[in-house]
């Protein structure tokens, strides 16, 4: 059984600047591997996986990340709006 009042050694709270590192190599990441291929899998259709990075990528500017020099990523970004069934998420408040 995991005892679930014992923080993991997995977490540590830090700075919004070490969040904001932390993403910044993410995205170049996710940048670097949607310079090679359309979608993250590597397939030519989108997967679970495109889906999933999305929500957070899209999220971006919240954590106060640009994605402005990331132009694969925004093609990437553009080409996931495009499918049919997109929803765009709901307005902020």
């Amino acid at each position: 059984a995991i005892a679930l009042n014992m923080p993991s050694s997995l977490v540590r709270v830090g700075t919004l600047e070490d969040s904001q590192a932390l993403a910044t190599v993410a995205l170049e990441t996710l940048n670097q591997q949607l310079l090679k291929t359309e979608w993250l899998a590597g397939g030519r259709e989108p997967t679970i996986c495109d889906i999933a990075c999305y929500a957070y990528t899209a999220m971006a500017g919240d954590g106060g990340l640009s994605l402005e020099s990331y132009d694969a990523i925004k093609r990437w970004m553009n080409n996931i709006m495009g499918l049919d069934g997109y929803i765009e998420p709901p307005e902020k408040k």
